[in-house]
């Protein structure tokens, strides 16, 4: 039993000592089941207070389909749950992530609703690769800046 970290061990070691032996007054334990029954106590006390681990809503393996994605925290189903942590629970994505444990890999919209959106960026000429060429739409033919084109500029004239 590891009390370093607990500012209060000699109360709760007297504590645990007390409840154990007055357990063991009343009922009869074997000698080899006696510390199983002081390290159920310990962690009983060291417990108290603490809020429970939160119930996932849904299982997690759960949470993200095709087609929509699930809130862990109240069940809620939509195509992204970024809007609805942030006005229901109060979280941003870090959080809820933390919250659950959950991977940052974790998706938090639905894939069908993100390969749309990805669509609609490719066929408006949103999307562009690392190489300046629009993907999925016409390419637009790049003007060269007129210094590159040989072409001398003026100054403008004040009047």
């Amino acid at each position: 039993m590891d009390t370093s970290d607990n500012p209060n061990s000699p109360d709760l070691q007297s504590l645990v000592a007390e409840i154990v032996s007055s357990y063991v007054r009343k009922n009869y334990v074997e000698p080899g089941d006696l510390s199983g029954v002081i390290n159920t106590v310990y962690q009983s006390l060291l417990s108290v207070g603490k809020p429970p681990a939160p119930n996932p809503a849904v299982r997690i393996s759960q949470s993200a389909t095709r087609n929509y994605v699930v809130c862990l925290d109240c069940g809620w189903r939509g195509k992204t749950l970024t809007r609805h942590i942030r006005a229901k629970h109060g979280l941003n994505e870090n959080d809820y992530r933390a919250r659950w444990s959950l991977p940052s890999t974790h998706r938090l919209s639905a894939t069908a609703y993100s390969e749309k959106r990805s669509a609609w960026a490719k066929q408006l000429g949103l999307a562009q690769s690392k190489t300046g060429v629009v993907e999925g739409a016409e390419a637009v033919q790049q003007q060269p800046e007129p210094e590159q084109a040989g072409l001398q500029i003026e100054p403008e004239r004040q009047p």
